[in-house]
């Protein structure tokens, strides 16, 4: 059952204090082998996610341990956890796809690749289709199948819709 429990990280306190106090908060959760997996990722994203205030005007690393504690309420794996951690990690030039599957292993790399490339499509394809003045269905249609047929997991939509509904909180 999800909770309405809303964790709101403080962005005032450096990366590790927000990622050290979430792993805490969901610790009861999850395993000592997720737990050191959440702790190594954790790790990663204080070095090396972007340093840029989201539309909220809170950090991005605050705005994915947001994202990740919506998604550790829905008791969703450790993985998809990684991966909301990480999210924005591939914009610019902070870290190569290669060296994020040598950091963090293939099943998160893939993931947080997948919510590049949707998040990538879904701002510049949505807003075209949507500025038309009168959007056919089969627009839509057209735009469901690209996006699907983009993400090679299902759970990256997840993160992405997680990342949305903290932003509407």
């Amino acid at each position: 059952m999800v909770t309405t429990d809303i964790y709101q990280p403080d962005s005032s306190t450096n990366g590790d204090q927000i990622l050290s106090s979430w792993i805490a908060r969901v610790a009861a959760q999850y395993t000592v082998e997720e737990r050191r997996k959440l702790s190594a990722t954790a790790h990663t994203a204080a070095l090396k996610v972007p340093q840029r205030l989201v539309v909220t005007g809170e950090t991005q690393l605050c705005h994915n341990v947001a994202t990740a504690d919506i998604l550790a309420q829905l008791n969703m794996d450790t993985e998809t956890l990684q991966a909301a951690m990480l999210y924005g990690i591939l914009d610019g030039d902070n870290l190569q796809l290669s060296e994020l599957e040598k950091n963090v292993g293939p099943g998160v790399s893939k993931l947080v690749n997948s919510m590049a490339r949707l998040d990538a499509v879904t701002t510049e394809q949505i807003s075209q289709l949507t500025s038309a003045n009168k959007v056919q269905t089969d627009q839509f249609e057209g735009l469901r199948r690209l996006l699907l047929g983009m993400v090679e997991d299902a759970r990256a939509i997840l993160v992405i819709l997680a990342g949305r509904l903290h932003l509407l909180r």
